[in-house]
């Protein structure tokens, strides 16, 4: 028996894919979800980040090792001059010796003696000296006779020193930097100094060879 026209239209409905009777693709499922990419850049970020930070703290220690201080202290360990007084590291020249300091005499006392060689109680001051020296021959005391005028020359303080035999002690040339530490607003002048290169005692004006000894016994 035949069927109606409508039974056949449902019948064909039926046997049509629901695709093609709506006239849509039907979207096929994202197995991929949408953070699933993200995860495995993140990790690789992370380590990238720790890496760079390792090496950049490498680079800094070994930089920090070999960086001079540049403060004047030896990197080893062994500036001797840290501790030192300013005025024993100022350089004065000799009329015999070069250029010395006073910090070659730390642990001596030294007397500095303020001349000039124009100076007519500097002159009697030398025999004074003379006495003094052969007190401490041989001991601990060191005997330094500095030209404060600053005009005057090496060839003159060396003519001067030569008048005196026995003036065997070292004779220089002063400067400005020594001068604003051992100033002497009058000549001659004496300044005692202990093992630490202080001033102990200072005299000014002819002195006896007594009394800087006196001055000399109490620090040795």
């Amino acid at each position: 028996m035949g069927r109606s026209y409508s039974e056949k239209m449902r019948a064909r409905q039926r046997a049509v894919p629901k695709s093609q009777v709506s006239g849509r693709p039907v979207k096929k499922e994202n197995k991929n979800k949408e953070g699933f990419p993200f995860v495995p850049v993140a990790v690789i970020s992370v380590v990238l980040m720790l890496i760079f930070s390792t090496v950049v703290l490498y680079f800094l220690q070994n930089s920090d090792e070999d960086e001079d201080p540049g403060d004047g202290h030896d990197p080893n360990g062994d500036d001797d001059t840290a501790d030192v007084l300013p005025q024993l590291l100022i350089g004065i020249e000799t009329v015999d010796r070069g250029v010395i300091t006073l910090k070659e005499h730390i642990g001596k006392v030294v007397v500095i003696d303020m001349f000039a060689t124009w100076c007519s109680p500097c002159r009697q001051q030398m025999y004074e000296l003379v006495d003094l020296r052969s007190r401490f021959a041989g001991s601990q005391v060191v005997i330094i006779s500095v030209d404060a005028d600053l005009s005057e020359t090496l060839s003159q303080i060396r003519d001067f020193k030569e008048g005196y035999p026995g003036a065997d002690w070292t004779f220089a040339a002063s400067n400005a930097d020594l001068n604003s530490y051992f100033p002497a607003s009058s000549i001659p002048t004496m300044f005692i100094l202990d093992g630490n290169g202080r001033t102990a005692a200072t005299h000014v004006g002819l002195t006896s060879a007594d009394d800087i000894a006196s001055e000399i016994e109490d620090l040795l």
